[in-house]
């Protein structure tokens, strides 16, 4: 499947909280946008091998994010603090499974997929919520067809709420 949203692929050091019984976590650089307390980013991706179903992202307290990485996990991957870990995540959508197939069609295309990457998230989000707003699967896959073609010649779909 297509990286839409990669956050980060990089190689990183685990790190611990100071204090007693503190966590043990993956720096991210990546600056705050947003400033919620807890569960700020959900994440999808891998640690070394380890696969991250779904997990948070959540604010270090200095404008960056960190991964919380379980014993489990550790155990899991062979790491402690101090090692280094592979860390490649992607911002986890809360979309139907169909998305793949709509992304996988896209990928089809190759002057589609181009224009879709120069959509911002918010614009590829749009279509995708459109797409499968319909509880019709008929009529989602009429969406997905209209999708590609409008897309293909960089039409983007006007934001919720205000008329073409």
């Amino acid at each position: 499947m297509a990286s839409l949203n990669l956050i980060i692929d990089s190689t990183v050091q685990l790190q611990r909280f100071p204090m007693k019984g503190g966590w043990t976590f993956a720096p991210i650089e990546l600056e705050v946008v947003n400033t919620k307390p807890f569960n700020y980013l959900k994440v999808k991706g891998f640690i070394d091998e380890y696969e991250i179903v779904e997990s948070h992202l959540m604010p270090l307290g200095n404008g960056k994010l960190f991964l919380p990485v379980k014993a489990e996990i550790r155990k899991k991957i062979k790491k402690e603090v101090g090692d280094w870990v592979k860390l490649v995540l992607y911002k986890f959508l809360d979309i139907d499974v169909s998305t793949d197939t709509f992304l996988e069609c896209l990928e089809d295309d190759p002057v589609a997929w181009s224009k879709f990457q120069q959509f911002t998230s918010e614009e590829r989000s749009h279509y995708v919520q459109w797409i499968f707003s319909s509880a019709s699967e008929e009529i989602q896959i009429q969406r997905m067809a209209s999708a590609i073609n409008n897309i293909a010649q960089g039409i983007k779909l006007p934001k919720p709420g205000k008329k073409k």
